[in-house]
């Protein structure tokens, strides 16, 4: 018999056996050879070859090896995908082709199946992409009406083809599912606080002409200071002490937050917000804002200075004339605007006055060469508006300073006044006008913190701040009732464990040092202490609780830099009593500046897109956005 492949005669008995036997050795063989030939060839690396060697060859692998990319996920532990690295006879790095041919994965059918149910109406990944949504919209005052945008719909499509985008009203469902969650979460995490401190105000939005009144919440959670807005609710009445105080008590009901656990409420200086505060808490508990009180000073200060008013008036007029003028505008500078005041915002009469000064030579040279511009103050004028800037420079850093809410601010309030008086009584004018500023200054901050250390909470938690303790007080009667105050409240009370905080202090940018009568005060303390001999005849005959108030009163402050939760974490073992009194009075926040907040907020959601929007809703939508994100998820 004789094989038809290679004309080799095969011995046969008759049966077929031989040929079997020779056939699969014949094609054994051949696919010996090829495997062979097949290892033999290489494509060079792209960095590496010549273009003259196989270059049909490189791009015959390179589109089999781009193909099967494409369809292929890398695999580091699969040996099928591994590639040799040779050198060939020039030297030239190479890289051989696998040791066998690179086959598609093909994916698990029920893998396949489970993602992509997974991602339709229903599963596990089309919730999820569902709360990310909710999130997008809570946290960036998004309108409902983004899941139907034309773009929205489009870059949803690129990013997951198979999701079904819900629609407006299915996304109000959702985010009123979280709100019922969040507010839970929100609402467990509450019961476990001993204190609890509010603030409060009210705003008109201009486009619906409604009323709301704002409420927050702060307390102290592991080491941190905590917020949340409790409510934002649709007043329908006159704003009367009665239904203000009402509407708050209704709403630490709807919270489950029992009255007595309220250490203080913080409002602006508006009579019937005092009113419903002190009826609903008490008078002790009553915190006026100070950064409203700043405020109100500042513009008293302007308004009862004829020469300021004056004054700013020419400059002012010359901010109006380079906003209208585009040919003038082109020339004020290359990065720097002129910035014109508000009526509303003291501050912004400091920005405007700061600015003019940055860029007045700038300013006269345009001036000069148009008839047509006011008259550009004179040197005198310059020199005044100096004067002004040393005058309301303090008062701007006390604002940045006590715009935090994150931070300890109520021990605060009193060094403040005492560095503020000692910053302004210590400037020497060299004009009139600077003259007539300073006497207006110190009288306002005489009408509006002269009783300071009388009030309740303000001295009290000045002298719980390690940074600070007794150092500012002016009046040594004050202090000393103050004190007196302080160990009755350690010998009532009793010794509970709470929470601590752990803040870290904002860095402002100051151009002056406004602690620099704190530090002078404080190194007096320092070294009338290490020249003091320690006196022990009157000890014994003071209780447990008036030397524990004494012995920490006597030690040194620390320094501002410091955080003073940190410090009464490490001396909570030495102070127990003055330690809780500490949490509860460091909850308290000096400003109403987060119901401020809540109102930018506020008008943020309530666009024009979202003009519809009811109280209860934007009360929702509010607290979703102020609220952790430790809750949300």
């Amino acid at each position: 018999m004789v094989c038809n492949l290679c004309n080799q005669i095969i011995k046969t008995s008759g049966n077929t056996s031989n040929l079997k036997a020779h056939l699969e050795k014949r094609t054994k063989k051949n696919v010996d050879e090829t495997e062979g030939t097949t290892k033999k060839k290489q494509v060079a690396i792209s960095s590496f070859v010549s273009c003259s060697q196989n270059s049909s060859q490189v791009q015959e692998y390179g589109k089999r090896k781009k193909s099967s990319l494409d369809n292929v996920v890398d695999d580091p532990d699969d040996p099928d995908e591994i590639c040799s690295v040779t050198s060939d006879t020039h030297g030239h790095g190479v890289v051989a082709e696998p040791s066998s041919i690179c086959i598609p994965k093909q994916q698990n059918i029920d893998k396949m199946f489970g993602q992509i149910s997974s991602i339709a109406v229903g599963g596990s990944q089309y919730h999820r992409i569902n709360e990310s949504i909710a999130y997008y919209i809570c946290k960036d005052n998004k309108p409902f009406s983004t899941v139907e945008g034309k773009g929205f719909l489009h870059m949803m499509k690129q990013v997951c083809s198979l999701y079904k985008v819900p629609s407006r009203n299915t996304m109000k469902n959702i985010i009123d599912q979280k709100y019922s969650i969040v507010e839970t979460r929100f609402r467990l995490a509450l019961q476990d606080i001993n204190y609890f401190s509010l603030t409060t105000d009210i705003w008109t939005d201009t486009q619906q002409m409604k009323s709301f009144l704002g409420l927050t919440i702060h307390f102290l959670e592991n080491q941190s200071l905590q917020s949340g807005t409790f409510g934002v609710i649709e007043l329908n009445q006159s704003h009367t002490a009665e239904y203000i105080s009402r509407e708050i008590s209704n709403c630490l009901n709807r919270w489950s937050v029992d009255k007595s656990k309220i250490v203080g409420i913080t409002s602006d200086n508006g009579a019937n917000m005092v009113k419903a505060a002190k009826e609903l808490f008490g008078v002790e508990k009553h915190i006026p804002c100070f950064a409203h009180t700043i405020n109100l000073v500042v513009e008293n200060i302007i308004k009862n200075t004829d020469s300021l008013l004056n004054l700013l008036s020419k400059v002012r007029e010359v901010v109006k004339y380079f906003k209208r003028s585009t040919h003038a505008r082109k020339k004020e500078g290359n990065c720097k605007k002129l910035i014109l005041d508000v009526s509303t915002r003291w501050n912004s009469v400091y920005y405007m006055v700061q600015r003019f000064l940055e860029l007045s030579s700038l300013i006269s040279d345009i001036l000069l060469h148009r008839p047509s511009a006011p008259s550009m103050p004179s040197a005198i004028n310059l020199q005044e508006l100096q004067g002004v800037l040393v005058v309301l420079r303090p008062f701007e850093n006390v604002t940045l300073e006590m715009s935090s809410q994150r931070n300890v601010t109520i021990s605060k309030v009193l060094p403040l006044v005492s560095c503020l008086n000692n910053s302004i009584t210590s400037y020497t004018p060299d004009t009139e006008l600077g003259s007539k500023l300073k006497d207006v200054t110190v009288a306002e901050l005489n009408k509006r913190f002269g009783n300071i250390e009388k009030f309740y909470s303000f001295p009290i938690a000045t002298l719980l701040d390690p940074r600070f303790k007794n150092l500012h007080f002016k009046d040594p009667d004050d202090c000393s009732k103050a004190i007196t105050k302080l160990k009755k409240l350690v010998c009532q009370h009793n010794i509970i464990s709470s929470s601590s905080e752990d803040d870290q202090p904002e860095a402002v940018e100051k151009k002056f040092d406004l602690w620099e009568h704190h530090k002078n005060l404080a190194h007096q303390k320092s070294k009338k202490k290490s020249s003091k001999s320690s006196k022990s005849t009157s000890i014994n005959q003071e209780s447990a609780s008036d030397q524990m108030v004494m012995q920490y009163l006597g030690t040194p402050v620390i320094n501002l830099s410091q955080d003073p939760i940190e410090t009464w974490e490490e001396m909570k073992m030495v102070y127990p009593q003055l330690y809780n009194e500490s949490q509860k009075m460091f909850c308290i926040l000096a400003t109403s500046v987060p119901s401020e907040r809540l109102f930018s907020k506020a008008g943020a959601t309530l666009s024009k897109e979202r003009n519809r929007l009811l109280g209860k809703r934007l009360s929702k939508l509010l607290f979703l956005n102020s609220i952790d994100d430790k809750y949300w998820f």
